[in-house]
């Protein structure tokens, strides 16, 4: 459940409200809580300048989203420099203090009765020369939260004619969650804007897609086919079945859908749903987070993919939103049944290889490793050799939340503080020295693990954002801030020094880098890593060498490398190749 502070427009999780109350914290604490990084409650406005065709528009659209933000009513302000873009383009008249459509364009209208044209607009000036500069604006003045919370990010440019590029002449086309219409609008060689259709749940944004058709195909008389509404839960073009879809889903915003499960995430359904509208033969295109790829969560709508359609190709396209860290990818799809092989190009480089949908098809979690095929040749030979792995009898746990990290710890260690450590503080195999200290005993703290795992001796500390494994021991019963994870492995016999120096080891930063692709070290990927069964020279080999690194031997972690690749027997022309990935 979520409600609307009063103070900065911030959006407040009932959780947090709960948390705020045991803290003694009220809505004026909301502030320094909206800097926190869970984006959900960050009033920061984000302008997404991979939107913008004309940079040297931009200091006219902020002044815009300025007077949007300071207005009394955002969808009256919004509908108001939609008018003011069809004045622009000589569809409406100014007549008796406002703006009246032109003939034939009085449907556009009729769909908005309830909104109000806002004087305070009247003098202003809408760009012309700029692709989307409502959808702009309207993008520049919406906070952090609001689109974290619903999703809604906008495409990039570059992204938007990649979907759009492959619409044929004379077949229709859906954009499930149109947005301002950006996709709909880098359609070429559309005589018939009749066949452009898009919906979508924000009402304001699908009336500026609206107003951007009108504006593109003024020859033409017709009402253009957005729809706002939930594709997922209404059927807004019973009845059509489409030639071509494509569309940038909401990522992380909450599951509306039932068909895949309460926890899949929206995009999830938003591509299933689609599936359900494609004619026979037809091509779907969705930009996804890279978490698609391999995350367990989502293996469902994997195992549907490769088992119903032919994937056409999959393109890894980086990050490519303003204040999203994501990668994203681009899934091409075709209804009809499966094929042998498909395509993965890496856009950094250019590089493209084919990959089996049927092997895909063939691993537990539908998995798709885009890597190049002698990268997965290697990892093949690596999960051969005998092993075991993490589970939940390891124990596990996450950093202190303070709530107010500025008020909460000290750079000083004064009477009755301790060291706590952060993500920043952890070096492979050891700990720099604390850079933050907190009195544990007599602070109240938003969230924290059991006392027996900060106090446990010895522990394992990893950073949490983080593309590579970074872990550290901890001998002492530290304290640790939520940059960073704790792991006590279980493992069997196998020595707490010998797991971190297969942790830390460039064979598992490789399974991490290729087959997990995270910014983030999940529980989740660290239980699938193959921990080998060794005899007991290797053990007391890596064991004496791991604690040479944690002394501060550096010579010592290139030979517990070695080690580890001679005991996953991993060739020596395939060493090069995994050196290389992990540059």
């Amino acid at each position: 459940m979520y409600i609307i502070m009063d103070v900065n427009r911030e959006f407040v999780s009932q959780y947090t409200l709960n948390n705020w109350a045991r803290l003694n914290k009220t809505q004026k604490d909301g502030e320094s809580f909206a800097r926190r990084a869970n984006k959900k409650l960050s009033a920061k406005r984000i302008i997404p300048l991979e939107y913008i065709s004309n940079p040297k528009n931009m200091p006219a659209l902020e002044a815009l989203a300025d007077l949007v933000v300071a207005s009394e009513n955002t969808a009256n302000a919004m509908y108001s420099l939609c008018l003011k873009l069809l004045e622009a383009h000589g569809l409406v008249e100014a007549r008796g203090g406002t703006l009246v459509p032109l003939d034939g364009k009085a449907a556009w209208f009729e769909e908005f009765h309830s909104h109000s044209f806002d004087s305070s607009f009247c003098k202003c000036e809408v760009p012309v020369d700029e692709f989307d500069p409502v959808g702009m604006v309207y993008q520049i003045a919406k906070t952090e939260g609001e689109k974290n919370i619903s999703g809604s990010y906008f495409t990039p440019l570059g992204a938007v004619k990649l979907l759009a590029g492959q619409i044929l002449a004379g077949e229709n086309f859906l954009d499930p969650c149109c947005g301002t219409g950006g996709i709909l609008l880098n359609v070429e060689g559309c005589s018939d804007p009749a066949l452009l259709y898009g919906c979508d749940i924000d009402a304001t944004a699908a009336m500026i897609a609206r107003c951007n058709l009108i504006v593109k195909y003024k020859s033409h008389s017709f009402c253009p086919n957005i729809v706002n509404c939930d594709f997922l839960a209404e059927k807004p073009f019973e009845g059509v079945l489409f030639d071509t879809i494509g569309t940038n889903p909401p990522w992380g915003a909450l599951s509306r859908g039932e068909s895949l499960g309460k926890k899949e995430d929206s995009f999830a359904h938003v591509v299933y749903k689609s599936l359900e509208t494609l004619a026979e033969g037809a091509v779907a295109s969705f930009l996804l987070p890279e978490a698609f790829l391999n995350v367990a969560r989502h293996s469902r709508l994997r195992e549907i993919l490769s088992q119903n359609v032919s994937i056409i190709s999959v393109a890894l396209i980086g990050k490519i939103f303003s204040g999203v860290y994501t990668g994203v990818v681009a899934i091409k799809i075709k209804n009809v049944s499966p094929s042998g092989l498909w395509q993965v190009e890496v856009a950094k480089d250019g590089a493209a290889h084919t990959i089996s949908q049927k092997d895909i098809a063939d691993k537990p979690t539908f998995a798709y490793y885009t890597c190049e095929p002698a990268f997965l040749e290697i990892m093949d030979g690596i999960y051969k050799v005998r092993h075991r792995n993490l589970d939940a009898t390891s124990v596990w746990g996450m950093g202190i939340v303070t709530g107010d990290n500025k008020k909460t710890l000290s750079a000083e260690m004064l009477e009755g503080y301790e060291p706590i450590y952060k993500g920043k503080d952890i070096r492979p195999y050891m700990l720099a020295a604390p850079s933050s200290y907190v009195d544990y005993h007599n602070t109240v703290f938003q969230q924290k693990a059991p006392d027996s795992l900060y106090r446990a001796k010895p522990k394992l500390a990893y950073k949490f954002i983080s593309g590579k494994l970074v872990f550290a021991i901890d001998e002492a019963g530290s304290l640790f801030l939520n940059s960073a994870n704790l792991l006590v492995p279980q493992l069997g016999d196998m020595h707490i020094n010998v797991a971190l120096a297969f942790l830390n080891s460039d064979v598992f930063n490789f399974i991490n880098k290729v087959r997990f692709r995270q910014v983030k070290v999940l529980k989740s990927n660290l239980m699938r890593l193959p921990f080998p069964y060794i005899g007991e020279q290797e053990e007391l080999m890596l064991n004496s060498l791991a604690e040479k690194a944690i002394s501060g031997d550096e010579s010592a972690h290139n030979d517990i490398q070695g080690l580890v690749y001679e005991i996953f027997q991993v060739k020596r022309s395939y060493i090069s190749h995994i050196r290389n990935a992990l540059k």
